[in-house]
């Protein structure tokens, strides 16, 4: 629910505390919406809106696990046993007529079992003598034979709703003899970047600007969550630009993330402009460490999340708290990150009154935290394998002891 502006600056210094700030971000996340049904090829990566059900048997009959020849056990009575080989069925090929008695056929991996049979003799365990094989041995019932449906049948459910179709995923899809599938509608997000010192990369000329690298990276995160993420561009510290730029990229999507502007300076417009436009504020400030300046507006249909303009605390804060909306958004299995234990290389402080993420490396199965956790280090977020996750005054840890951290 939203609070007064008058609440929102009374409790802004302090800051609400993560996981209560990240709970409400993910309660204005639309309803899952279903696309029309998509072909498996351009499938990958979507999110599954209806269970995925399995179209036929697999194997659709007892096929051969091994080249060798296909056989009645109880024509094994005596060994070793002499029986006349009866054709061959290839793999693609039909099973062909019933075996006779006292015959086997010569049968490759994956070939349908003929009719009557029901073991196969390995090649290596069998003599070929002319028509005529000879085995030795006599195998179990039912051996190197995969019987029909022994992977899954028609009618099973095979995936549920919210499952994201990753590459095996969509060979199981294949597999089920299904050539769509119904999906989610990704969310439209929109990233807006804010600052008179940003530039386009490349285009840097001065030690006074700065590259706008948020939209850019921030796209990608959401793309490769699942969204239909959209680089807005930036603008400049200027309230009337700032105005057009939120109401162009609100009336276009369901969530807008903005970066800058969210801190307590002359130039911090952001919220300033989303007033002017009659949005409504949520909160402002979570106890969160890099990223502590987040902000959540409601604005016509549309929700903006402010975050930092830093690229670090963009990164992170977009991670832990604008993933989680775009997942509910999909209706995915699982909205949150897991975090797992690991095993500290090294002695930790008591952690202060901020939800911490610290950026670390894992070697050997030991988790390292980068020397510096200065939030302006993009080269130690890309080096980073794991985001170490601390609660509010977490005790201080020894090397040796386990530690939860988000995988990257």
């Amino acid at each position: 629910m939203a609070i007064s502006a008058a609440d929102l600056l009374a409790k802004a210094e302090q800051g609400l505390p993560f996981a209560q700030a990240r709970a409400q971000i993910v309660a204005t996340a639309p309803q899952p919406r279903h696309a029309p049904p998509l072909l498996l090829a351009k499938a990958a990566g979507r999110t599954l809106f209806s269970p995925l059900v399995a179209q036929r048997d697999t194997p659709a009959a007892a096929v051969s696990a091994m080249d060798g020849y296909a056989l009645r056990q109880a024509d094994l009575t005596a060994l070793p046993a002499c029986l006349t080989i009866e054709g061959q069925t290839p793999a693609g090929a039909a099973a062909g007529q019933a075996l006779g008695r006292n015959c086997a056929r010569r049968i490759f991996t994956g070939a349908p079992l003929p009719p009557g049979a029901d073991t196969v003799v390995a090649q290596e365990d069998a003599v070929p003598r002319g028509d005529q094989v000879i085995v030795h041995d006599r195998p179990t019932h039912g051996a190197f034979v995969r019987p029909q449906a022994f992977d899954f049948a028609a009618g099973d459910p095979l995936l549920p709703a919210g499952q994201r179709l990753d590459a095996r995923a969509l060979a199981l899809a294949a597999a089920a003899n299904l050539d769509r599938v119904v999906t989610a509608q990704p969310p439209r997000v929109g990233v807006l970047s804010t600052g008179d010192e940003l530039r386009a990369p490349g285009q840097v000329s001065a030690a006074h600007q700065v590259v706008a690298s948020n939209g850019l990276t921030l796209t990608a995160l959401l793309n490769d969550e699942g969204a239909q993420g959209h680089d807005l561009g930036f603008v400049g510290d200027d309230l009337k630009a700032l105005e057009t730029a939120l109401a162009e990229g609100v009336a276009a999507h369901d969530l807008v993330i903005t970066t800058g502007g969210a801190s307590v300076g002359d130039f911090d417009l952001v919220q300033q402009a989303l007033a002017n436009l009659g949005g409504k504020p949520v909160f402002w400030r979570v106890m969160m460490r890099p990223g502590k300046p987040v902000f959540l507006w409601h604005l016509g249909e549309t929700w903006v999340l402010g975050l930092p303009g830093n690229p670090v605390s963009a990164y992170v804060c977009a991670r832990v708290l604008a993933l989680p909306w775009v997942r509910s958004a999909l209706g995915r299995l699982a909205v949150y990150e897991p975090t797992e234990p690991f095993t500290l290389s090294a002695d930790l402080p008591k952690n202060g009154p901020r939800h911490q993420f610290a950026r670390a490396q894992v070697h050997q199965g030991q988790v390292v935290p980068a020397p510096s956790q200065d939030s302006s280090l993009i080269t130690t977020l890309q080096r980073a394998h794991v985001l170490i996750e601390r609660p509010p005054f977490d005790p201080p840890k020894t090397k040796g002891e386990q530690i939860q951290a988000i995988r990257l």
